[in-house]
């Protein structure tokens, strides 16, 4: 699913996917939920969100919990487009694995410059935090 999120002329684009996976599959986690609230690492982002882009990388990362009270994970992701100075981009990212259950949220935005897009992204980075912690999974 994704939505368009207006803010004056600049907006955020928001992405939510929901996909099935193998809990039973080599390295999945045995407790998803222990996996998320304390298992962890920096290094899970790379390997999780990171690989779909050129180059990402992710700061303030923290531990969130859904609606429902579910935990997930949720960072700030810098990431380029394409794979030479064509843009750049960021945008909160949240994460979560419940049951045969992957969740992943984005709501960035980006611009042909760094500064460009740290300019836009300051006036809505609060609001694109909470569009990403509002979404919940149905129940395994």
């Amino acid at each position: 699913m994704r939505l368009k999120v207006k803010s004056g002329d600049h907006g955020l684009t928001c992405r939510v996917s929901v996909n099935r996976y193998d809990p039973l599959a080599s390295g999945s986690p045995a407790d998803p939920r222990a996996f998320m609230e304390k298992d962890w690492s920096p290094e899970n982002w790379d390997a999780n969100v990171g690989a779909g882009f050129d180059a990402a990388k992710f700061s303030n990362e923290k531990l969130i919990r859904f609606p429902d009270g579910y935990p997930a994970r949720m960072a700030d992701m810098d990431f380029r487009l394409g794979d030479s100075n064509s843009g750049y981009g960021h945008a909160k990212v949240v994460l979560s694995l419940r049951g045969d259950h992957f969740g992943l949220i984005t709501c960035g935005l980006a611009s042909d410059s760094l500064e460009q897009t740290t300019r836009m992204w300051a006036p809505l980075a609060d609001q694109a935090e909470r569009v990403v912690s509002s979404f919940v999974l149905d129940e395994p």
